[in-house]
């Protein structure tokens, strides 16, 4: 399954491509911040970006609806619509990302949460990580926990079972914990040393935490997926923006969103795809033409 984002400044026609392609027979992931915000608004909140919990709340959406699509691979659920995504081909269209809620917290003034920097540096690790390497990261993690275990096993004999297998799953999450502490930026000695006791008694994994984290961190993902492609189709503004009791922005600050927007893609690295203003099925068949569609 192959993960896009489709983004945009407010008032862009974002949502009217992502139903013109969702009808196409694509599967679309939908944009948390709209309905975190609709849902504050019918609890009586009347400006939720204002409230306390306000990025957190999208973030948090944004990651369970990504781990529902990825648990899945298939299937209508917790904000995946359109038709089950089948095949090595699959593709699923998402509205807005992280990197959205990232670029919202720049536009707000207010201070990323911890729960966003995280989503935003695994994408970025990610990012910058090859399909074959996640694969790799994962298979070395399972071959040596269990070459720890077995050895530890064969040292002990079978009165000790007990101890090896409470052993290598303590392995094992010490060496989670050094990825997932590498990932997150907390690094040692240039990111790759961790403590030797976290690592088995000196049997340093040198050969690319960053692998094991990019891929660990996403729920011990197999087969190479990314969390997101490198290319985001970027949906231009139109010229105006239509209020709404969700987008109460006008165009001068849609624009000044739309360059925050684009700054913080191209900061991480993602390759943008304009999808200028025109007829909705223009764009649509630009972005499929963008897929080899």
């Amino acid at each position: 399954m192959r993960n896009y984002i489709l983004t945009g400044t407010p008032g862009s026609g974002k949502t009217a491509l992502l139903r013109w392609l969702e009808l196409a027979g694509y599967a679309v992931v939908e944009e948390a911040a709209t309905d975190v915000i609709a849902l504050r608004q019918a609890l009586g909140v009347e400006e939720p970006w204002r409230e306390p919990g306000f990025l957190e709340r999208i973030a948090d959406l944004q990651r369970r609806r990504h781990q529902a699509a990825e648990r899945q691979g298939a299937g209508v659920e917790s904000g995946l619509s359109g038709p089950a995504p089948s095949g090595p081909g699959a593709i699923v269209f998402f509205d807005r990302s992280p990197v959205c809620t990232l670029a919202l917290s720049r536009h707000l003034g207010l201070p990323a949460p911890d729960n966003l920097l995280q989503e935003v540096e695994r994408m970025r690790a990610d990012l910058h990580v090859s399909a074959g390497e996640l694969v790799e990261g994962e298979r070395m993690l399972r071959a040596r926990a269990e070459s720890l275990v077995e050895g530890e096993r064969r040292r002990t004999g079978p009165l000790a079972a007990g101890r090896p297998m409470a052993e290598g799953e303590r392995m094992r999450a010490d060496l989670r914990a050094a990825a997932l502490s590498t990932v997150e930026g907390e690094r040692v000695d240039g990111g790759l040393h961790v403590s030797a006791d976290g690592l088995a008694e000196g049997e340093r994994m040198d050969t690319g935490l960053h692998v094991l984290g990019a891929a660990l961190v996403e729920g011990e993902r197999m087969g190479g997926r990314r969390m997101y492609e490198a290319t985001v189709f970027f949906v231009r503004n139109q010229g105006f923006v239509q209020p709404t009791a969700a987008r109460r922005i006008g165009l001068a600050e849609s624009l000044a969103f739309e360059r925050i927007h684009e700054a913080a893609y191209l900061e991480l690295g993602f390759r943008l795809v304009d999808v200028p203003a025109g007829p909705l099925e223009g764009r649509g068949a630009l972005v499929l033409h963008s897929l080899g569609g």
